[in-house]
């Protein structure tokens, strides 16, 4: 299993510091959020330096807070594709191969559905293209079934990938999926899954530390156990909250109650 952490759970730091502090936990790796680089207005070349010291790997998040690759306005959706491009250069610098995008949202909830869906396909063929350039792989990340969120569930992450083709894979977020859902079923069902982020989730609240929220973890550690992808260890932590160190925590906890159970065999 390789371990990431995002970035975020030390958004209370720079970038620089927050790879540092995430380096010491034993983890594979961070994905490097590009807000996270803004937020703070870290340059490149100083993260180029932190990571010459550390023997950790990487994936990027592009910016997607202020984006919508389907807008209604075209404008909006050019800048879109313009910032994410620059999160392709900033990652292939980063030497982050893989880099997580979101989908569009509907401009108006429930409103011209088919024309969005268009827009998604266009902005995504065009992005694929533009990440090839970069050296870097395309995930877009399937999104947590709230208002005007375009891809929620795996038939829908499906019908894009199908029709994008070659050049796209796939995000997959535990925590975004309803309570009600099967997770390891919803894994099973989504297509070129290239990375899983990982958090728990509550009635009102996503990206909680693991073992604090509603979701069925067993089996989906289990699942987990068994692929080759990065798992992203999700939340935003502003204000010392110790949320990574809570995920770890679980994650250690799971293990140990794993070897017991073998030990009594």
């Amino acid at each position: 299993m390789k371990w990431f952490a995002s970035s975020t759970l030390r958004w209370f730091e720079p970038v620089t510091v927050a790879i540092q502090s995430i380096s010491q936990k034993g983890l594979a790796g961070v994905e490097i959020w590009s807000e996270h680089i803004d937020y703070y207005q870290t340059s490149i070349r100083d993260i180029q330096k932190v990571q010459e010291s550390l023997s950790l790997m990487y994936t990027f998040h592009a910016p997607s807070w202020d984006l919508n690759l389907t807008a209604l306005n075209k404008g909006m959706r050019e800048q879109s594709i313009g910032e994410i491009e620059r999160s392709f250069e900033r990652a292939a610098l980063l030497k982050a191969p893989n880099v997580t995008v979101h989908p569009g949202r509907l401009t108006v909830a429930n409103s011209l559905l088919a024309w969005h869906e268009e827009q998604q396909i266009k902005s995504t063929e065009r992005l694929v293209i533009l990440a090839k350039q970069y050296g870097v792989t395309l995930s877009m990340e399937m999104m947590e079934p709230i208002r005007k969120e375009l891809i929620t569930t795996p038939e829908q992450m499906n019908r894009l990938t199908d029709v994008v083709g070659h050049g796209i894979e796939v995000t997959f977020d535990v925590a975004h999926l309803p309570l009600t859902t099967d997770v390891v079923q919803a894994f099973g069902q989504t297509k070129r899954i290239g990375k899983v982020h990982v958090s728990d989730s509550t009635p009102v609240q996503y990206h909680v530390p693991l073992g604090e929220g509603a979701i069925r973890l067993e089996p989906v550690m289990e699942k987990l156990k068994h692929v080759s992808v990065p798992l992203v260890l999700e939340g935003m932590d502003r204000g010392h909250d110790q949320t990574l160190e809570r995920h770890l925590r679980y994650i250690e906890n799971s293990r140990e109650e794993s070897v017991n159970e073998i030990s009594c065999y």
